[in-house]
């Protein structure tokens, strides 16, 4: 089941230093730990949480992602950006680098808000103890010259094929393209970033 929820993200997070402080991930942390009483565990070395170590909250989990990956295109960070990705999905991915440049080049202007336009997610747990989990999001980002369709489907645990833990699929277009680019989910599977016109 889809489902939809419009709220602004405050953009105060972007005046951050870096992708790893001040973010809305820093805050599901403090809260599990608080709430649990025990460390919250991280890995994939991009910062985001394993989801697999007690209950999270989706939502959360997607506007922490895609939070590192408007500071990340603002800041033209090829780095950051490639390390979001799952190993599978650069293994596999044609024009990567071209899909980076592509991202950098669409995204003008400062940013307005991020709008948190739906999600679904697939799951698999046992006893549980989840065995697959993703997120799979849509995403609006405004700035003060145009307006940005995002959509991404992020792994967040896969017991059985750990090298597909992280963003696999990510594509962005302006707004107003929207309907030639978006299509149902499972048609946009398509490992790593896409690119309009590419291979």
């Amino acid at each position: 089941m889809i489902l939809g929820r419009k709220t602004t993200i405050t953009l105060l997070l972007f005046v951050c230093v870096s992708l790893s402080s001040c973010t809305i991930l820093d805050n599901l942390v403090e809260e599990y730990e608080e709430e649990y009483d025990a460390p919250y565990e991280v890995g994939y070395g991009d910062g985001m949480p394993k989801a697999a170590v007690g209950p999270h909250d989706n939502e959360k989990m997607a506007d922490a992602r895609m939070e590192m990956l408007v500071a990340a295109i603002k800041t033209r960070d090829k780095d950051a950006i490639t390390a979001m990705f799952s190993k599978q999905s650069l293994e596999t991915a044609t024009d990567f680098d071209e899909g980076l440049e592509y991202l950098f080049d669409l995204v003008q202007g400062e940013v307005v808000s991020l709008e948190f336009d739906k999600y679904t997610n697939e799951d698999l747990s046992e006893y549980r103890t989840p065995i697959y989990r993703y997120n799979i999001v849509w995403y609006d980002l405004i700035t003060d010259v145009d307006e940005y369709a995002f959509f991404f489907i992020d792994c967040l645990v896969e017991r059985e094929e750990p090298d597909k833990v992280g963003l696999n699929a990510l594509r962005a277009v302006r707004a107003a393209d929207r309907d030639d680019y978006f299509t149902s989910y499972q048609d946009m599977y398509y490992h790593g970033i896409y690119l309009p016109g590419g291979s």
